[in-house]
């Protein structure tokens, strides 16, 4: 019998939540059906991912309208029901998180589905609200802004007394160490896949550094990602070492562009700064074959956020490329093996390391190293532990 799965996600496809996209292509391949609710759709972007698989594939939409959709009655008693354990239950945010447990819940009844999986914590308590009614097991599958910025702002109590019947799920030692300690719950450690035959490079890595040295920094232009830290490490760097052409390339778009391209104007970098804007998925892996040394600059932000994994760091590591990165969060743990730890978030603690790297390796010894520590994100290790732990959740249940 085909087991079927209901996936509950609030953006679908996300291009900075490609690994969603890669769990689902992998149920799907090892012969599940899925469903997917979510609040948006970019229905492009399912079709790119999703063509072959499509008939498999059940997408819907929860709008706005819809939560207010089910009757009056219905709709003032989902309203008004408990979330336990929340900070501020009569909140705004508490009453939204109601009413799509509602709208789920309805949704639960139609499909009728074997497992519920929810990406990430905040969606897992709506499905625990959802499934009060049902004899369903479901996962709550915890990533990153969900045990950081989220309990800060909500506390941990409502994780707590809604997920005590969840299969809880992590993909980083960061942040199972952070569920362990804060729920008391042991946690399944499911490795966060990465294909990395994608970025793999055609040629071998040069020899020696040459006369110019190409960082990189990818990812969403917000003040958390340090893309203004990298700005400062190759201001650094070029003045510390006239003799090497440092350039940085810029992937990404957000908020801080505006900010990040004065920056650099003021600081006299701009024929040495490219951005890119925003990356197309299928355009990274050529991006980083091009350059020398991924700089993951990522810092801690006030309202509790930190780094939890990084996928573009084991990008980074496949196709070859020297990484180094700041220790934020589970940062050390996602490079082990192969990349350079700064001992501080801020520049001159990162410059060291970009000069330790390349006045004590060659780009190939680098290559080697990378490619090694890459392996261990391996996709098809990531599929099987998800079908284990899907399987494994219908068994207990």
């Amino acid at each position: 019998m085909t087991n079927h799965v209901l996936v509950v996600v609030s953006e679908f496809p996300k291009f900075s939540e490609t690994f969603v996209v890669d769990h689902l292509r992998g149920m799907l391949l090892s012969g599940w059906m899925v469903s997917v609710v979510a609040y948006k759709v970019n229905d492009e972007m399912v079709k790119c991912f999703f063509e072959e698989l499509s008939s498999r594939l059940n997408v819907k939409k929860i709008s706005l309208f819809s939560l207010m959709f089910g009757g009056e009655v219905n709709i003032i008693r989902a309203f008004l029901a408990k979330v336990e354990g929340h900070s501020s239950p009569w909140s705004l945010h508490a009453r939204f998180m109601a009413l799509k447990a509602n709208r789920i819940a309805r949704l639960i009844k139609e499909i009728d589905p074997d497992l519920v999986h929810a990406h990430f914590g905040p969606n897992g308590i709506i499905c625990s609200l959802a499934l009060k009614n049902f004899h369903c097991p479901y996962i709550v599958n915890f990533h990153g802004y969900d045990v950081s910025v989220y309990p800060k702002k909500h506390g941990w109590g409502v994780y707590r007394k809604s997920l005590c019947k969840a299969v809880l799920v992590c993909h980083s030692d960061y942040v199972e160490e952070v569920i362990k300690r804060n729920l008391k719950r042991s946690v399944k450690h499911v490795v966060l896949g990465v294909d990395t035959e994608r970025f793999s490079p055609d040629r071998p890595r040069r020899l020696e550094w040459g006369r110019q040295i190409r960082l990189l920094s990818v990812g969403r232009l917000e003040k958390c990602k340090g893309h203004d830290v990298a700005i400062d490490v190759l201001d650094y760097m070029r003045q510390r070492h006239p003799e090497i052409d440092f350039v940085l390339s810029i992937g990404g778009d957000g908020d801080e562009r505006n900010s990040l391209e004065e920056k650099v104007r003021v600081q006299g970098l701009s024929s040495y700064v490219s951005f890119l804007g925003k990356v197309r998925y299928e355009e990274v892996p050529n991006i980083m074959r091009k350059d020398d040394i991924l700089l993951v600059c990522s810092q801690s932000t006030e309202d509790g956020w930190k780094e939890a994994f990084c996928r573009v760091a084991v990008e980074g590591m496949a196709a070859e490329m020297a990484v180094v990165v700041t220790p934020c969060g589970g940062l050390p743990d996602t490079v082990r093996g192969a990349g350079y730890v700064a001992s501080q978030h801020d520049a001159l603690s990162i410059v060291k390391e970009v000069e330790r790297l390349i006045f004590s390796q060659v780009p190939r010894s680098i290559a080697r190293k990378s490619a090694k520590a890459a392996e261990v994100y391996c996709m098809k290790k990531m599929i099987k532990d998800y079908v284990f732990v899907s399987e494994e959740a219908i068994k207990v249940q």
